[in-house]
């Protein structure tokens, strides 16, 4: 743990990702002729927590980022996010929906989760979490 100039500790959020969703558009159907090709998306879910009892400010900012962990040597570039300002009490429920023509099954894919208050970093996740290509017990529900 460590402390920040504020006073406030800085520890680990916990992620539990719940399932990976693959859904296309809900538009109903068109016109075959009035129709623009529509990119399929995909949504990776989970909960994030942390221990301390701790209530969050309102201005408090949670964001959850699927990123590419291929390589070691390199700063890990973020494939999608989401982010949630004022988020609930723990758990925080995300979703992070991604284009999976993005994704390379030969390539290692992690997410991580950190909250901000004003600019500052209150808590982060300090684990992997492996999702799509080398995610264990990941569940695929297809629409």
């Amino acid at each position: 743990m460590t402390s920040t100039d504020t006073g406030i500790i800085r520890v680990g959020l916990a992620l539990t990702l719940a399932c990976i969703e693959s859904c296309g558009s809900t538009e109903p159907m068109a016109n075959v002729s009035e129709m623009a090709p529509v990119a399929a998306t995909s949504v990776i879910s989970g909960t994030a927590m942390y221990r301390e009892r701790l209530a969050l400010p309102p201005d408090a900012i949670f964001e959850a980022l699927l990123e590419d962990v291929s390589l070691a040597d390199a700063k890990s570039p973020v494939v999608a996010r989401t982010t949630i300002l004022g988020p609930s009490p723990p758990p925080i429920r995300f979703s992070i929906s991604f284009d999976p023509s993005q994704i390379d099954s030969t390539r290692s894919y992690t997410v991580r989760a950190r909250i901000r208050v004003d600019g500052n970093l209150w808590f982060a996740s300090d684990a992997a979490h492996p999702v799509l290509t080398r995610a264990p017990a990941i569940r695929w529900i297809s629409c």
